[in-house]
């Protein structure tokens, strides 16, 4: 079920090459607030490289404490979250 919502968020910019910087923050403040993503599931969602999406989008989120950075043990990876208790 959450994955069908997230394919469905994300759609509103995956299809397209070009969308603003609003619409991608937009969205990925969306699919981080259904659960705790990595970057590269974030990538793979909104149809960008992880590198772009890292540097463009989800630093700036992070350092403008929108998203919080988490690390998830379990996986031995960072995640993304808008809530900062959830991994």
């Amino acid at each position: 079920m959450e994955d069908l919502k997230s394919e469905q968020i994300a759609a509103k910019v995956n299809k397209r090459k070009r969308a603003t910087a609003a619409e991608m923050i937009e969205v990925i403040l969306e699919l981080c607030q259904i659960k705790a993503l990595d970057i590269r599931t974030i990538a793979v969602l909104i149809n960008r490289g992880e590198a772009t999406t890292y540097n463009h989008y989800v630093m700036k989120l992070v350092r403008e404490k929108r998203l919080a950075r988490i690390y998830n043990k379990e996986n031995s990876l960072w995640v993304y979250s808008v809530n900062k208790e959830e991994i």
